[in-house]
C-alpha cells in the first residue's frame, strides 16, 4: 500500500488528457493464480493537443507482459515503463494501443 498522501491539482495546473479514448475493449483472462487484462484503447489526438503529447495511463502493481500500436509490437524505446505509470511516446492522431497486464 503506498503511504505517500495524495497531492491536490489545483485547477491552474489541469492540463486536458491529450487523447479522447474513442473506444474501449477488455478482455479478462480470470484464473486462482493470476488474471490477465488485455486492454484495447482506441485514441484521437485532441485538436490543440501537441503532436509530441505522450499517452500516460496509470497503473499499480501491474506488470507488463506486452504492448503493441495497430496490431505492431511496439519497441522498448517508444514507451517508458514507471511503478504507477506507462508513458507512450510518439503517437499517431490516430490509432488502436493494445496493452497485455
Amino acid at each position: 500500500m503506498n503511504s505517500v498522501a495524495p497531492q491536490p491539482v489545483r485547477l491552474e495546473d489541469y492540463r486536458p488528457f491529450p487523447f479522447h479514448v474513442r473506444h474501449v475493449a477488455l478482455d479478462l483472462e480470470l484464473d486462482r493464480q493470476a488474471t490477465r487484462v488485455t486492454s484495447r484503447l482506441t485514441l484521437e489526438r485532441r485538436d490543440g493537443a501537441p503532436d509530441g503529447a505522450p499517452l500516460r495511463l496509470d497503473g499499480i502493481d501491474l506488470g507488463l507482459d506486452s504492448i503493441a500500436l495497430d496490431g505492431a509490437p511496439l519497441s522498448p524505446q517508444r514507451y517508458t515503463l514507471e511503478a504507477e505509470h506507462l508513458i507512450v511516446h510518439d503517437l499517431p492522431a490516430r490509432c488502436e494501443l493494445t496493452t497485455v497486464v
